[in-house]
């Protein structure tokens, strides 16, 4: 077993980067890759992790600002309980910073977390949270991180909501398929009291669950002050924009909401700033 422990009492900032590349880990029956945190006063984690099947993290209540990447291929026998162990594991990972302030999470971190289910903490301090994109359960467990962050302020989408001209595809039953999004019958405290600000990044606008979830956004953002949607550069030369005005029409539930579309300049431009309309 390879084992990295960390225990430094008055450690304040620590970033943890093992991403080694599949073919160069070491392959020997009953070998594991295990990871150890116990730093109580950290403030500032950066945790990148990509081999460790075995994740175990002290109490970090003093952490107010998290990066988090992890993920893991499985292969052989029984992949689904391990997987779900790994799913437990990282939603541990997570409960143990239920105090950050501002967190960040990859789409493969999202992915880990459907493995076993959320089991999330409530993130009462969390005023900023920057979400990747899971091409496999597409906005699966956004509510469930809305509904545990009650005083969220910012919420920012880097990879957009989809994939664009892409679908993920099922080995095991060989079809391709696309994510379906419903939306709950109790809406997220923070979109009716805190959130102030969306801003989503590589929006196509033609598939039907990204409009889906900006209109929802919209309609109950009882205190959003700014919509900002940045296309996805397939977009530059494409003049129609269909949903641009439906979006920019569309009911809100806040009336000082602020809607801003930004489309990226073309490359061969001399002009290298976005275009906004």
């Amino acid at each position: 077993m390879w084992t990295l422990d960390v225990y430094v009492p008055s450690l304040k900032r620590l970033t943890l980067d093992i991403s080694i590349h599949e073919e160069e880990l070491y392959h020997e029956p009953g070998f594991k890759y295990k990871i150890m945190v116990n730093a109580p006063n950290l403030e500032y984690l950066h945790f990148f992790d990509t081999v460790s099947a075995y994740i175990s993290v002290g109490g970090l209540p003093s952490v107010v600002e998290a990066h988090v990447n992890v993920h893991k291929s499985f292969r052989g026998d029984w992949i689904w309980r391990r997987q779900a162990k790994y799913g437990n594991r990282t939603s541990e990972l997570l409960r143990s910073i239920s105090n950050v302030r501002r967190l960040s999470l990859t789409g493969y971190t999202l992915r880990c977390l459907s493995y076993g289910g959320p089991n999330l903490a409530t993130y009462r301090n969390l005023v900023y949270l920057e979400l990747g994109f899971d091409p496999s359960n597409g906005p699966l467990l956004l509510l469930n991180l809305l509904q545990s962050s009650p005083k969220l302020e910012v919420l920012v989408f880097p990879e957009g909501l989809t994939v664009p001209e892409e679908r993920e595809y099922d080995v095991h039953r060989d079809i391709f398929f696309e994510y379906h999004w419903s939306p709950p019958e109790q809406v997220p405290e923070c979109l009716l009291l805190s959130l102030k600000k969306i801003e989503i990044h590589k929006f196509c606008g033609d598939e039907k669950e990204e409009l889906n979830l900006v209109k929802y956004f919209l309609r109950n953002g009882t205190v959003l002050e700014k919509m900002k949607i940045v296309c996805h550069f397939s977009l530059v030369g494409d003049n129609s924009f269909s949903f641009k005005d439906e979006l920019e029409n569309y009911p809100r539930g806040s009336t000082n909401c602020n809607f801003e579309l930004c489309i990226p300049a073309p490359i061969s431009s001399s002009n290298s700033n976005s275009l906004w309309i």
